[in-house]
């Protein structure tokens, strides 16, 4: 009983809890899209599943800032304290070496809960880095990131419901947005980051414009 009493009030006192907790709290309903402030996050994994073995190697964030991508960037790398397959090192560039010495995993997310507070956040497929994210979030501050956010995939599937592909790489090309750096954290959330500003820009013409009403039209929130 007393170490369950110690254990909820050292993560009441946890400070990676509280940013948690800002950032969940974060309500922008009725702000302007081209008013509020957005972080981008890409990682890179060695694979696709979080709860059956898989880790984060590379977290890269931007911000935006008056509809515009602000410096600086966030990029870290992580050590996975697991075999690299060579499929990921091959997709990614990242070689076993580049990891060995990353700071601990638990320094790079707390950089990221500074990094994105008083922000909506913005990725593309974000439910996989948030899950990620939560693997590793839950168990050291006891509180899950749920923030406000836009999935750029979500996006493009309202914008344009008869494209081929909605992978990132195929919105680039129909916004003519460079694809250098794709398949690299920092690059694939500049990457995403340009194709979200041109979703913006469509938006602000057809008279959604704030996260109020878009998260209604994409997420039917009541």
């Amino acid at each position: 009983m007393i170490k369950a009493f110690w254990k909820f009030f050292e993560l009441k006192e946890n400070k990676m809890r509280q940013k948690i907790f800002s950032i969940n709290n974060f309500f922008p309903y009725d702000v302007p899209l081209g008013n509020l402030s957005y972080t981008v996050l890409d990682i890179e994994t060695t694979g696709l599943k979080p709860y059956h073995g898989d880790e984060i190697i590379s977290l890269g964030a931007v911000k935006i800032i008056n509809l515009q991508i602000s410096r600086p960037a966030l990029h870290a790398y992580v050590n996975p304290k697991r075999e690299l397959p060579q499929t990921i090192q091959n997709l990614t560039g990242i070689k076993p070496a580049m990891l060995k010495n990353a700071p601990p995993l638990s320094k790079t997310l707390n950089s990221f809960l500074d990094y994105a507070q008083n922000t909506i956040l913005v990725g593309h497929s974000l439910n996989f880095d948030l899950a990620f994210l939560n693997k590793h979030l839950i168990p050291l501050t006891g509180k899950k990131l749920s923030p406000k956010f836009l999935d750029t995939l979500d996006l493009g599937m309202y914008l344009f419901p008869h494209e081929k592909s909605y992978a990132l790489e195929a919105f680039a090309r129909k916004f003519a947005v460079d694809l250098k750096g794709r398949h690299t954290a920092l690059g694939d959330a500049v990457i995403c980051a340009k194709v979200f500003l041109n979703f913006l820009k469509i938006l602000e013409k057809i008279n959604i414009n704030t996260w109020w009403k878009l998260s209604r039209e994409l997420y039917k929130v009541l």
